[in-house]
């Protein structure tokens, strides 16, 4: 099959298609710059909680307008996003006209998006029990600050959420699948060592560490 384009999008989609289906249930897309903590525990039971024998799409979910004034929804593509096998399967059987608005964006995600719309897949809500993101487009550090919600940088990810999003260490969630923008190869370094090398000793009651009561 030719090159579809030589775009991000292109590629993803030459990838995507490439994909031997029946090798697993679910196919996760990340950024060279993604950290995503695996293997872990936490994407098994996300997964789980779908069948992957329906077309499924995964991961945070945001909104974008078109030049014609259309909204459309996507998962970003810098968190990472998961295709079940059957959507996988369908993008494999479709048309490069139904997976891209022509000349409206050049976004891997935001097409990635449209062809899902177009073929019926179904959007899941990946947030935890709380109502927090598990796929976060940026460093766990920048979620630290509340004030940063208003910082210009980030302002659009208040705007194009489709979900309500914070800022601050309590709105971190427990069971964050990945995180982006993660430029420093010592980083990704330091992300594996804290979250697979290092053995904390969680309390026997299953309280996670950020809601401890803080020792004086």
């Amino acid at each position: 099959m030719p090159s579809l384009t030589k775009t991000c999008g292109g590629k993803v989609l030459d990838a995507v298609r490439s994909v031997n289906t029946s090798s697993a249930d679910w196919f996760l897309k990340a950024d060279d710059d993604t950290f995503v903590i695996f293997p872990r525990i936490e994407i098994e039971e996300l997964v789980s909680q779908f069948d992957s024998n329906r077309p499924y799409y995964l991961g945070l979910h945001l909104l974008h307008t078109l030049q014609h004034g259309k909204q459309t929804e996507y998962m970003s593509g810098g968190a990472g996003y998961i295709l079940s096998s059957s959507a996988v399967r369908m993008l494999q059987n479709t048309q490069q006209k139904e997976c891209h608005y022509p000349g409206t964006t050049s976004y891997e995600d935001v097409n990635m998006g449209a062809c899902m719309e177009a073929l019926g897949v179904t959007y899941a809500d990946t947030r935890d029990s709380l109502g927090r993101p598990v796929f976060l487009p940026y460093p766990p550090t920048i979620f630290f600050d509340p004030n940063l919600a208003h910082h210009p940088d980030y302002l659009w990810l208040q705007e194009k959420n489709k979900y309500p999003i914070q800022f601050g260490t309590k709105y971190l969630s427990d069971q964050v699948v990945s995180f982006h923008q993660i430029r420093n190869s010592v980083d990704f370094y330091l992300y594996q060592y804290l979250t697979q090398d290092l053995r904390l000793h969680a309390p026997r009651d299953g309280t996670p560490f950020s809601k401890l009561e803080k020792r004086h």
